[in-house]
C-alpha cells in the first residue's frame, strides 16, 4: 500500500483516482466535498498486476497528476 498526502487550500470538491495506461479508472480514492486541510488517503492495489498507474487529483481548476509504480 501507499499513502498519498494531499492539500486543499479552501472548500471544494475534491476528486482522487488512479488510473492504468489506458486512462481507466482503477480505484476511486476521494469524491466528496472538502473543507481546508491535510489529508492522507491509503492506496491498496489489491490484486492490480504489478505496472505504472497514475494518481489524478482535481480540485476546482487545480489539476495534478503523479506516476505511480506498483511491483508485487
Amino acid at each position: 500500500t501507499t499513502v498519498l498526502r494531499f492539500s486543499v487550500p479552501v472548500e471544494g470538491d475534491i476528486s482522487l483516482g488512479v488510473f492504468d495506461l489506458l486512462g481507466g479508472r482503477v480505484a476511486s480514492l476521494v469524491g466528496e466535498r472538502r473543507g481546508p486541510g491535510t489529508y492522507l488517503v491509503r492506496w491498496g492495489p489489491g490484486r492490480l498486476p504489478s505496472g505504472i498507474y497514475y494518481c489524478r487529483l482535481m480540485a476546482g481548476t487545480f489539476h495534478r497528476g503523479v506516476k505511480l509504480l506498483y511491483l508485487k
